[in-house]
């Protein structure tokens, strides 16, 4: 990703996976972050010697995959890689109770399918918790 795509407090990309133009507000967190990053490039993430991460045949920055994965283990993350932020933001989306259209619009999902399967991990959490609450307040008498 290149500096330009991050304008006017949004980050504007056409999805590689599917093809889907996306124009999503920065999470105050990742606004902090790039104010912060120093522009040594024309590319957002750099390798340590400040040039992009390059390309396989399939469009895909597997370099910066490699990078990600040494950073999460060296974080204690074993199980976290970049493959799977896009389905971290999705259940995080739907844990703050936003519906499957609404983390389709900032993850680019075109299946609903997709988004349901990761959403159902948050609804169950919370189904439960809201149960229990009502199991309690029934045998308190409230």
């Amino acid at each position: 990703m290149t500096w330009a795509v991050a304008k006017d407090g949004r980050i504007q990309v056409r999805q590689q996976k599917t093809d889907t133009f996306l124009s999503v507000p920065m999470h105050t967190d990742l606004r902090r972050a790039l104010d912060a990053a120093p522009r040594v490039s024309t590319h957002i993430l750099t390798t340590e010697h400040g040039a992009p991460y390059k390309l396989d045949k399939y469009g895909r920055a597997n370099g910066f995959g490699n990078v990600m994965r040494d950073w999460c283990d060296a974080a204690g993350l074993p199980d976290c890689a970049s493959h799977g932020l896009r389905k971290a933001a999705s259940r995080r989306l739907a844990e703050a109770g936003a519906t499957d259209a609404e983390i389709m619009s900032v993850t680019g999902h075109r299946a609903r399918s997709e988004v349901t399967r990761y959403r159902r991990g948050a609804d169950q959490k919370r189904q439960s918790s809201a149960e229990i609450l009502k199991l309690e307040r029934t045998e308190d008498g409230s």
